[in-house]
């Protein structure tokens, strides 16, 4: 699929730096001692299932708590402004919808709004094609999760196969093997 020092150094884009479960198992004190601030959140199969339009009691406990931490949390979503508000409604949070991940516009207009470093920020999502490549060419911590369920939307389904792809070239080189959760 890829070969080369060009194969590799793209490759890498799609590695996170923690791979977790889910978002519950998020170490924030790890993060915290890394000189993290900003917590970024990705909501669809992140924070919750793309068809619950509203934040379980549990994610609205690890942002509370993350918040009681000292981070500033932010969503970045390529949902629409509706759905991100509506999910957003009440969490006190700041929210960047429509956000085109990979490409680093939310990521830019959440480094401005907080006024940190990219070293200072933290990525949490459940995409290699959006998430972490996003978080890695930007240059923030990138964290991946295993979607919360295995249902997607159409435009997610095709990401999927071809993450699947992705998956299975970085498995290969032993970069990283779905399930093998790492901090």
């Amino acid at each position: 699929m890829l070969s080369g020092l060009g194969g590799i150094f793209l490759i890498k884009l799609f590695l996170p730096k923690m791979y977790i479960k889910n978002f519950q198992c998020l170490n924030l004190e790890s993060l915290k001692a890394k000189g993290i601030k900003v917590l970024i959140c990705d909501i669809d199969n992140t924070l919750a299932p793309h068809d619950e339009a509203k934040p379980t009691e549990t994610a609205v406990a690890f942002i509370e708590k993350a918040k009681s931490m000292g981070f500033k949390i932010a969503v970045v979503s390529n949902n629409t402004k509706a759905r991100v508000s509506t999910f957003c409604d009440g969490l006190d949070v700041f929210y960047v919808n429509s956000a085109k991940k990979p490409l680093p516009f939310g990521f830019i207009k959440i480094r401005k709004h907080f006024g940190v470093e990219k070293h200072q920020i933290a990525m949490l999502g459940d995409q290699l094609l959006t998430d972490m490549f996003g978080a890695n060419f930007y240059g923030v911590f990138p964290v991946l999760t295993s979607p919360l369920v295995i249902r997607d939307i159409a435009i997610t389904k095709f990401n999927r196969k071809l993450e699947n792809k992705v998956f299975d070239a970085l498995a290969k080189k032993k970069m990283l093997v779905r399930g093998e959760y790492y901090e």
